[in-house]
């Protein structure tokens, strides 16, 4: 049965009858069931037979002690919590105790508050740890799905295209509305290709609008080309080299940059800012845009022959808006971060963006 569908069960074991019934009275918190066990090889017997949450145990029994139904039942059960009682605290037993895993240690005789707090406090951590374990098994499952978290048919089929495309090295456009996920699905392509152990370098071009800019950004510059040039500086497509290089928000590039780009793409060439030396660029080119091309294409806004040659494969990612069923998928990935102040991805990164 899933650790979340188990009842919170609170195991009782003490020799003594009223002691064990005034903490029956004290112990009632909702949303778990409380049993009894006499004897601790009762609660031995209990415990290899039912998952516990937390158990309360006298230190002090005949033939088995609290201490050997301690480890037994965290033994069983790594989650389950431990509460040891005694009339006899010494420093060294309670030692002992925490050093065998137990949560908290009470001597008797105790206020009954002070038991129902240290319940309380073991039982919110028993339920934390036990959500733990299952958003680590659920992550370890959608790792092993190509970075896309989904179900859904579509999502399905762009899984099925990645894997399509990543073995061929030609130009990929993936198309889709702002955070659906391009450059997940861009990254993914590099992953599962033959240039996977080469750079994955990533170019938002909406992001840097002036055009010399761009192209120092990508193709890098020789010395003295503008004012600051001071040094060389290697551009993105040599820091690419053998690897991917991913142009998202495409459709904002200016029509020089495009034609410089439909160069790169026919004959691997290009040049740095205001150099005259020829160099070869043998990197993969894919691109995102987040509005259709065919639309820009017309309007003469983009060229149609850089449009056809990024088009070798085209990828359409479907919104969340169109696949509701994967949103319980999505909630449940990226909630422990939330939750519990856990590094959570950063805004922007390639496993944030793969939600929408």
């Amino acid at each position: 049965m899933p650790l979340g569908t188990l009842p919170d069960r609170i195991l009782i074991v003490e020799d003594d009858e009223p002691m064990r019934r005034m903490i029956r009275e004290v112990l009632a918190p909702p949303g778990a069931e409380v049993h009894e066990a006499q004897s601790s090889q009762g609660a031995l017997d209990y415990l290899e037979k039912v998952d516990v949450a937390v158990v309360v145990t006298d230190l002090r029994m005949p033939r088995i002690g609290g201490l050997d139904v301690l480890q037994f039942a965290r033994r069983r059960n790594a989650l389950t919590q431990v509460i040891l009682l005694t009339g006899h605290a010494t420093v060294e037993s309670a030692v002992d105790a925490l050093k065998g895993g137990a949560y908290d240690y009470l001597r008797k005789p105790f206020e009954p508050d002070e038991l129902r707090h240290a319940v309380d406090r073991a039982l919110e951590h028993y339920r934390l740890n036990r959500e733990n374990v299952q958003l680590r098994e659920a992550n370890s499952a959608y790792a092993d799905l190509d970075g896309l978290i989904g179900k859904n048919p579509a999502i399905e089929q762009v899984r099925r295209m990645v894997r399509a495309c990543a073995g061929y090295d030609c130009c990929v456009l993936i198309t889709g509305e702002s955070g659906t996920g391009k450059e997940v699905v861009a990254h993914q392509i590099h992953l599962q290709s033959e240039r996977r152990d080469a750079r994955f370098i990533a170019v938002n071009c909406a992001a840097i609008p002036e055009e010399n800019v761009i192209e120092s950004e990508l193709f890098g510059y020789k010395r003295g080309a503008f004012t600051g040039a001071n040094s060389d500086k290697l551009g993105k497509f040599a820091a690419a080299d053998k690897g991917t290089i991913f142009l998202d928000e495409i459709n904002n590039a200016s029509p020089a940059f495009q034609a410089k780009l439909l160069r790169v793409i026919q004959d691997g060439t290009y040049f740095r800012v205001g150099d005259t030396e020829q160099r070869h660029a043998d990197v993969r080119l894919i691109a995102a845009t987040n509005r259709p091309l065919p639309g820009l294409v017309e309007s003469g806004a983009f060229r149609m022959d850089l449009y056809y040659r990024l088009r070798i494969v085209e990828i359409v990612l479907p919104p969340l808006r169109e696949r509701r069923n994967d949103i319980p998928l999505l909630a449940n990935y990226f909630w422990p971060g939330t939750r519990r102040g856990c590094a959570s991805p950063a805004r922007g990164s390639p496993r944030a963006r793969s939600a929408a």
